[in-house]
């Protein structure tokens, strides 16, 4: 299930980029503002991830998987 809604969500976002391209075809600023935009959200994830070695989404993540895994058992 969480693979169908990862790709789902990485469709979603490629679909959004292809449109806001169209969009500012002619503004070079707004494509290359929107590509660094994205890479500093994965790198805030990987400084998150790595270098703290977690934070609030991770912790929810792990918490709610818990909860999950209880859940299904019924």
């Amino acid at each position: 299930m969480m693979v169908w809604i990862s790709v789902l969500s990485i469709g979603l976002l490629l679909w959004y980029g292809y449109l806001f391209v169209q969009y500012n075809r002619n503004n070079g600023y707004a494509i290359l503002g929107f590509i660094f935009k994205i890479i500093a959200g994965f790198a805030l994830g990987l400084i998150y991830k790595y270098h703290y070695g977690g934070g609030d989404t991770f912790t929810y993540f792990h918490e709610s998987e818990i909860i999950a895994n209880y859940l299904l058992r019924f």
